[in-house]
């Protein structure tokens, strides 16, 4: 409703928002007729949310520790039609999409590794064998470049690719 009322140039986005995330706002922004350009102004920076905002249509990404005077430079840019990402955002976000994207099944299971559900476990809950979602883990290891499980878990959490459990 804002947007069709105000029809802004530029809008500045968190990712946590009440109602809605800001990943979700921005899949409903292209489907406006004359979607304005957004730029993420967040605290969050783990890989896998600078990713998913990109994705989503983002045409920018800042902390919000970032000086004022490079918040404005980074509207300019976006309202003018450029993309801004400062450099050490980008090159997060080239390590992440270098990685094979993990696919919606091992993100099921991923969860499941975090809550500490073994392979028999997780292949009784997705009705799946215990071989079946020992090769979905082996997979997920080898994505995310780490040694075992618990790593993979622990690389989870720090990248945003799945929450703590409640």
């Amino acid at each position: 409703e804002f947007i069709d009322a105000e029809q802004p140039d530029v809008l500045l986005l968190d990712l946590r928002m009440p109602g809605m995330t800001g990943i979700e706002l921005l899949k409903l922004i292209r489907a406006v007729p004359f979607p304005p350009r957004t730029l993420v102004l967040t605290s969050y920076e783990s890989d896998e949310e600078i990713y998913r905002a990109i994705e989503a249509g983002a045409q920018g990404y800042l902390l919000k520790s970032t000086p004022q005077a490079e918040i404005v430079v980074a509207i300019q840019a976006v309202h003018n039609g450029r993309h801004y990402i400062p450099p050490r955002i980008a090159a997060r976000l080239a390590e992440r999409m270098v990685r094979s994207a993990l696919t919606q099944r091992e993100l099921e299971i991923l969860e499941m590794v975090v809550r500490g559900l073994t392979n028999k476990q997780i292949g009784n809950a997705l009705r799946i064998s215990e071989n079946t979602a020992r090769n979905h883990i082996n997979s997920i290891i080898r994505k995310l470049d780490v040694s075992g499980r618990t790593e993979a878990a622990t690389a989870a959490i720090q990248q945003g690719l799945v929450r703590m459990p409640d």
